[in-house]
């Protein structure tokens, strides 16, 4: 007796299409959140340094964070704000990942 099965849903019908769109969700997500983590441990005197950060989507699968105050590099070679957050944020991106591609899959 042979029993068969066929994978289906919309990953086995348009598999790029589905995963790109929870691969783009999660970055957008997960930027959104790792910036916010990286300006709460941003030290604040006058609010520019925390206040000059900002995130760029710039494809599908890639963001990235930065600080366009000058003395940024500075503070963050003794602070860590960016470097600190890491770990969260990349764990945050592993759970967005798991939820959208579970979304898509059903």
């Amino acid at each position: 007796m042979k029993v068969s099965f066929v994978a289906s849903g919309p990953l086995h019908t348009d598999p790029l299409k589905h995963f790109r769109r929870a691969v783009s969700q999660s970055m957008s997500d997960t930027a959104d959140y790792g910036l916010g983590i990286i300006k709460a441990r941003t030290p604040v005197r006058t609010g520019r340094l925390q206040n000059s950060w900002f995130t760029k989507v710039e494809s599908w699968n890639q963001f990235y964070f930065d600080n366009s105050a000058r003395y940024a590099p500075f503070v963050e070679a003794k602070v860590l704000m960016s470097s600190r957050s890491r770990p969260e944020i990349e764990r945050y991106l592993a759970r967005s990942l798991d939820e959208n591609i579970e979304r898509e899959m059903n």
